[in-house]
Formats: structure tokens, sequence, C-alpha cells
């Protein structure tokens, strides 16, 4: 199994959005999906994320998840939940189920708030 990191993602600007939910809103079996204006690229060792329309909040940002969060936002290109997210990380990685439940809860709670990730209907 692959070791473990909480995923990350950096930004270097600060978005001035307003919560779309909290943490605790968010329903674990509902559908989610990477906004389709938005790219995952690798770069040499690392990845970078590219907003790909100027009207986006974040397009002047530079965005670089840890390789948890590639993990987590390759998992989300397609429409998927939480929980299935969460087993798939369970399989792959040396962490315990609280604590991917958790971090994969926080990154969709923080790109919901960015607008990186959307509910699917």
């Amino acid at each position: 199994m692959k070791t473990y990191t909480k995923p990350v993602v950096n930004f270097n600007k600060d978005g001035n959005t307003e919560d779309v939910k909290t943490l605790e809103d968010i329903d674990t079996k509902t559908l989610f999906r990477i906004n389709p204006n938005y790219l995952l690229r690798q770069v040499a060792d690392d990845y970078v994320i590219i907003p790909i329309d100027d009207e986006l909040e974040l397009s002047n940002a530079i965005m670089t998840p840890n390789r948890s969060a590639v993990f987590i936002w390759n998992e989300f290109l397609d429409a998927n939940t939480i929980e299935n997210v969460v087993k798939k990380a369970l399989s792959k990685y040396d962490v315990s189920e609280e604590t991917i439940r958790r971090d994969v809860r926080r990154f969709v709670f923080e790109s919901l708030n960015k607008k990186i990730i959307e509910e699917v209907n």
C-alpha cells in the first residue's frame, strides 16, 4: 500500500467566497464531480490545477495539489460519491477510515466553496 498524506491544495490567491455548506451538511452519498473548467496537469514531479475559463473566481490562481489530493481529484473526474472515494482510498492507502473520510469530506467541502467541484443532479 502507498503512504498516505493529508490531501492539500495550495492556492496562491484567497477567494472571497461564501461557504456553500458546512462540512457536516455534505452528504457522503451525493454525487460530485470536478468542474470541467479546471484541468489537472503534471509538470515534472509536481501537479498543477489550471482554470481554463476567465470568468472563474480563481482564473488567475495557481493551485498545487499533493499526491493524495490528486488521487481524490481523479476519483471525482467522473461523478462519484464521497463513500465510493473513501472505499477506494482505503484499498490504496495505509490510513484509518476515520482519517480518509474526514479528509475526503474536507476536500469536497473546500472544493465546493471554491467552485472547483460541483454537485451532480
